[in-house]
């Protein structure tokens, strides 16, 4: 009778250990579908901050190329007014003309490195 009892109690044992670990195995298996769910939901967002600096990156450096293209143009405005009215003052031979506007187009590069 105490051999069956053993018995007995021996193949309930086998089974709740049977059953805890199917119990870990699940948790185990619901725990890394959840940190999978996490990264996804970790990169996306990343994914979309880096989006976003990017195109707020970009429209910085646009805004600053226009800016620079406008007081280029106006500078270069500037020199030809300025060598339009040297050269209209002045009743100077080709020469001194040409050198007037080599003299202007340098003060041009000058000032355009300056204030690169």
């Amino acid at each position: 009778n105490e051999r069956a009892e053993a018995q007995k109690l021996l193949v309930e044992h086998k089974a709740l250990i049977a059953q805890a670990h199917r119990e870990r195995a699940d948790a185990l298996s619901r725990a890394e579908q959840e940190a999978e769910r996490l990264k996804s939901g970790i990169m996306d967002e990343a994914r979309e901050q880096r989006e976003k600096l990017l195109a707020q990156s970009r429209e910085q450096v646009e805004i600053g190329l226009k800016q620079a293209r406008a007081e280029l143009q106006g500078l270069a405005v500037d020199l030809a007014i300025q060598a339009a009215t040297k050269l209209l003052e002045k009743n100077v031979d080709d020469a001194s003309q040409r050198k007037l506007v080599e003299d202007h187009l340098a003060d041009l590069e000058r000032r355009s490195n300056r204030q690169s």
